[in-house]
């Protein structure tokens, strides 16, 4: 098994190939305009080219420690996309699931600022005073008991519903849709009716 063993000539330019590839993408990416984000990336960029080398040496460490060839990481690594992409029922692509690796390690090393540091919409939609949802306010009648889902009935139609507070609606009681909840209009009994 000496294929699967660190061998220096060849893990040591391999992590500093890279370790190139990916801070050549920090420099692109610190520089690109159209990111969405709050956060100043080239105020970023020294942490994260730190980061990204103690990373690569933590991994080299490990693999030397442990006798493991790095290569053999970034194929683990490929076919653990390739076993994912396969559960998840799309075209086994385990390039991608690399990529997407190397996505997340880019956004640790800046402080996620694509997941967590973007702007607020300047595009704020303006309050109205009508509910967005076409159901909110419409009355209507339990047609199954709602424990705490069940079938209501409304303007003549019969669609599944929830209890908004999860208690039990009885068959036949007077309800009115008060929003939505895990994709099931909630609605609560009429007290008025």
């Amino acid at each position: 098994m000496e294929a699967f063993q660190f061998t220096p000539n060849i893990d040591l330019p391999l992590v500093s190939c890279t370790v190139v590839v990916f801070l050549m993408n920090f420099f692109h990416w610190a520089k690109s305009a159209e990111l969405d984000s709050t956060a100043s990336l080239p105020e970023r960029l020294p942490r994260a080219i730190l980061l990204v080398i103690v990373l690569f040496a933590l991994l080299l460490f490990v693999c030397w420690h442990l006798d493991v060839a790095v290569w053999l990481i970034y194929v683990l690594l490929a076919i653990l996309g390739l076993f994912i992409s396969a559960l998840a029922g799309s075209a086994p692509n385990p390039a991608a699931m690399l990529l997407f690796i190397a996505g997340l390690i880019r956004e640790w090393c800046f402080g996620f600022p694509q997941l967590i540091l973007r702007p607020e919409s300047r595009t704020k939609k303006p309050r109205t005073e009508q509910p967005e949802d076409p159901w909110v306010g419409m009355k209507g009648v339990a047609v199954s008991p709602l424990i705490p889902t069940g079938i209501v009935e409304i303007g003549g139609e019969e669609v599944p519903a929830v209890s908004d507070v999860g208690t039990l609606i009885e068959s036949g009681s007077p309800i009115v849709v008060t929003g939505r909840r895990s994709g099931l209009i909630s609605v609560r009994t009429d007290d008025a009716a």
